[in-house]
Order: structure tokens, then sequence, then C-alpha cells
């Protein structure tokens, strides 16, 4: 307690130049010496404070810690014995020593150091709450497309394969000839009716994941929206230009009493733990500011652009899928329009009427399929667009 010991080391100055008693000098010394020891404990007990996790009622219990000094200051200078140079402090050579001390107790009142710790602390809750928001929303989003991506890569692997099918089977009936036969016994109605069927439900299930996906999406677009405009309050700039506030308050709060004999070195050395307990909230915070904007929200971003840009997860297998369904159509339309010339060579009567009508129906069945799966498939993009 250095303030306490140059205060001391006046006193007995003055004693010794006003003629004081010895009692009357040691009675002040021993004061000094209480008032120092109290004023101790309540610095201690404010960095204390500043450390505290919970900083909810940091302000409220920093300025009753101030206001209490103040009164121990305001005691000391009463009880102090009166001498031939007047009362209180001032009376034993120690004016600048009161004044100094009562500055800078009204000063640190202000709690402007304490309000620097709470907002900063503020900060470092904020983002650990959002970084629980957005890790729990990451987990669902994943947990939801996993699902929906197994049923839309079982239907685009179903859809393939069917259509592969009705190639197969159509050039089968051509090789052995029984092509004719096959339209005439009303079996490939049946045929492609079911193929047809299958067809409606898997598209339908696609769209209908399709728009579960553009759903959870906008969860992603929610949370890349919100922390965005987080950042201009919980950056790591936001929060060093904060710091830097606390810091400039703690090194000021000497310099508010000193003056004359009096140095304010306590108050000096108090100041500079109080920056380094603001610097220690300072990196915490920084670092939860840096799990946000340097990992969470690219990796949202990359989330949206790798997941979310069209129906499946992988956009490249989905394009080459597309492709090949599209061959696939095209191989059935050239092979029948091949065998429409078969059709077409049958003599007249019951039978080619009978294969005519099937034919039709089976080309009708097959450019709905088409026609279908071209809808499907851009009602799936557009609605991954929204």
């Amino acid at each position: 307690m250095e303030d306490i010991g140059d205060a001391c080391i006046i006193v007995n100055k003055t004693a010794g130049e006003i003629g004081m008693t010895e009692d009357d000098r040691r009675k002040s010394n021993d004061l000094l010496a209480a008032y120092g020891n109290e004023r101790d404990r309540l610095l201690q007990e404010m960095l204390s404070l500043l450390g505290n996790p919970d900083t909810s009622s940091l302000r409220d219990n920093w300025r009753s810690r101030c206001e209490r000094g103040k009164s121990l200051l305001e005691r000391l200078d009463r009880e102090v014995p009166k001498t031939s140079n007047g009362e209180g402090l001032a009376g034993v050579g120690a004016r600048d020593f009161a004044s100094g001390e009562k500055k800078i107790w009204e000063e640190n009142a202000k709690t402007d150091i304490a309000f620097v710790a709470d907002v900063i602390n503020k900060v470092y809750n904020a983002d650990l709450a959002l970084i629980k928001k957005c890790n729990d929303d990451l987990k669902s989003v994943r947990d939801d497309d996993k699902v929906l991506q197994a049923l839309i890569e079982q239907n685009l692997g179903g859809l393939k394969n069917d259509l592969k099918d009705v190639l197969k089977t159509v050039l089968t009936k051509l090789g052995e000839k029984t092509f004719t036969s096959w339209l005439k016994e009303g079996s490939s109605k049946d045929y492609v009716k079911k193929w047809y069927q299958a067809l409606v439900k898997m598209t339908d299930e696609n769209y209908q994941a399709a728009k579960k996906k553009r759903v959870i999406r906008q969860t992603l677009l929610d949370n890349i929206e919100l922390l965005r405009k987080a950042k201009e309050q919980l950056s790591e700039e936001w929060i060093e230009a904060m710091y830097r506030k606390g810091e400039d308050f703690s090194k000021a709060l000497s310099a508010v009493g000193r003056g004359g004999s009096y140095k304010a070195s306590d108050w000096a050395k108090f100041g500079e733990s109080c920056s380094k307990s603001l610097a220690e909230r300072r990196d915490r915070s920084k670092e939860q500011s840096k799990k946000i904007f340097g990992e969470l929200l690219p990796t949202f971003i990359e989330e949206n652009n790798r997941a979310f840009a069209a129906l499946t997860d992988d956009p490249d297998k989905l394009k080459s899928w597309t492709s090949g369904i599209a061959d696939d159509f095209k191989s059935i339309d050239e092979v029948l329009s091949k065998e429409d010339e078969l059709v077409k060579a049958l003599a007249e009567g019951p039978f080619k009427q009978a294969a005519k009508e099937a034919f039709e129906d089976l080309k009708l069945t097959v450019g709905s399929g088409l026609k279908l799966f071209v809808s499907r498939n851009k009602d799936d993009e557009d609605e991954m667009k929204k």
C-alpha cells in the first residue's frame, strides 16, 4: 500500500514541524493503516467481481464498494486528531491524499470499468448461445437432409432402372418377333400403365422432398442472415474496441486523483489488474467470435451451396442422371418409331386394329411419362431456387 505509506511519511514530517504529540501522530498513522487495509480489501473484492462469470449485478456491486470506500475515507478524515494546522487529514498534512482518494472513489463509482466487463461478458454469453443454436440447427438440417437424400436417391435409381426395363422389354419383344402379339394381347398396356404409375409416385415423392429441402434450406439461410447481422456487435474487432475503452478507463483512474504529494500508486496497480481481467474476458469472447465467423458462418454457407444447390447433394451426379434419363427416353422413342412400321405392315383386320390401338396407347403413355419427367424435374429445380 504505497499510497498509505507515503501519507504516513507526510504525517510524520508534519507532526515534527507543527509539534503534534506522539500519541496523535501514532493514532493518525494507525487510522491511515486501518483505512488502507479496508481499502485493499475493497479493491480485491472489486477485482474478484470483475472476474466473476455472472456480471448481472456487477455494476451495482462495484458502485456499492466505491460508496463504502468513500465512507471509510470520510470517517478517516473525521477521526484524525485535530492539530494546529486544522481538522482532518488536511490538518496532518495529507490534504492531497484526501482530495485524490475522494476523486478516485467518485470516478470509480461511475462503474465504467464494470460496464465494459459486463458488455464483453454479454457478448461472450451471446456467442455461446448463438453457437449452440446454430450447431443444433445444423445437426437438425443434416439429419433431415440425410433422410430426404436417401429417398431421392432411391427414387432416382428406381426411375432409371424402370426406364431401362421399358427399353429392354420393347427391344426383347422386337428381337423375339412377338411385339405385335404382345400389343394385341393387351399385356403391353398393363405393363406401361404400371410403369407410369410408378413414375408418378416416384416423381411426386421427389417433388415433395424438394419442397421439404427448401424448408430445411430456409433454416440455413435464416442462420446465415442472423450471423451476418450479429457480426457488427459480436465480431473480434468490436470486442477489441470495447476492451480498449475499458483499458483507457482503467489507466485513467489513478490520474483523476493524482496531484501534489499524492501519486495514486495503488490505484495505478489496481487499474493494471483491471486491464488484465478485462483482457482475459476479451480473449475468451474473441475465441467464441472466431468460432462463429471463422467456422460456423462458412460452414452454413458451404452447406447451403453444396447440399441445397439442387435436388440432390451432388449436383453433378444429378445432371448426369438427368442426361441419362433423357437419353433413355430418346432411345425408346427411336425404337418405337421402328416398331410403328411393323404395326403398319400388318394386314387389315381385328389383329391389326387391336395392335394399333395398343401401340398408340404405349406411345401415348411413354410420351406422357417423358412430359411428366420434364415437368417434375423443372418443378424440383424451381422449388430449390425459391
